[in-house]
């Protein structure tokens, strides 16, 4: 019943689901990210430096560029003009051709940059976060049945592949059904994943305390048996 190889070894056994189920869990905060300083994007002024196109095209709110609004103007004529700053009378539109990302502190594109999450769509990545969570309530559901109906290891097999081709299947999403799909399917193994791991190294404990315990009761039995 001590702390001995065996549970060592059954503890050691468990270390790579926990370190696993980390990286499951808090993968999609970094999947999301969307850094701060994001505007729309302007294809006529392409050619021009990011401070440029800003003072032309961004119009300023709390002396800060605009997110999701940008000037509703011909840039092409204004190029023409010359002009390198914007009048501030011009008429305002919501982002038409997509935005811009300064990735100076998050050195990487997301799927929230990629499909362009922000704005209108700033929601997106929460509502992901809880499909996510919908699918561990019903994956621990299931799997629960399953472990009960089939055993703790084709449980532990299921779960783990299930949440290696879900998450291998976030990296191809095109769309947030997509990646939210994935992501259920991801959170509908999450939970488990650890917890069959973790029943399983219960079980076998416990099982290995009833045998060296039976044992001791046989040994000390046996010579009044035998009497």
């Amino acid at each position: 019943g001590e702390f001995g190889r065996y549970q060592k070894l059954l503890f050691i056994c468990m270390i790579p689901f926990s370190f696993f189920v980390a990286f499951v869990y808090f993968s999609q905060i970094f999947l999301t990210l969307i850094p701060e300083q994001h505007w729309c994007h302007v294809p006529e002024l392409d050619g021009l430096d990011v401070e440029a196109r800003l003072a032309l095209s961004i119009p300023m709110t709390n002396g800060e560029y605009n997110n999701c609004y940008m000037y509703d103007v011909n840039y092409t004529d204004i190029l023409a003009q010359g002009k390198v700053m914007a009048d501030p009378k011009w008429p305002q539109v919501k982002c038409r051709h997509g935005w811009s990302y300064n990735f100076t502190e998050i050195p990487y594109a997301t799927v929230a940059t990629e499909q362009n999450w922000v704005c209108d769509d700033a929601a997106l990545p929460t509502y992901a976060q809880s499909i996510f969570f919908l699918g561990a309530i019903v994956g621990g559901l299931l799997f629960g049945w399953v472990a009960d109906r089939f055993g703790r290891i084709p449980a532990l097999i299921g779960t783990n592949m299930m949440g290696l081709l879900a998450g291998v299947g976030t990296a191809f999403v095109s769309n947030f059904w997509e990646f939210a799909i994935m992501r259920f399917f991801v959170g509908f193994a999450f939970d488990n994943c650890f917890t069959m791991m973790y029943i399983l190294g219960e079980f076998y404990y416990y099982l290995f305390e009833i045998k060296f315990k039976t044992k001791n009761i046989v040994y000390l039995e046996w010579p009044s048996i035998r009497m």
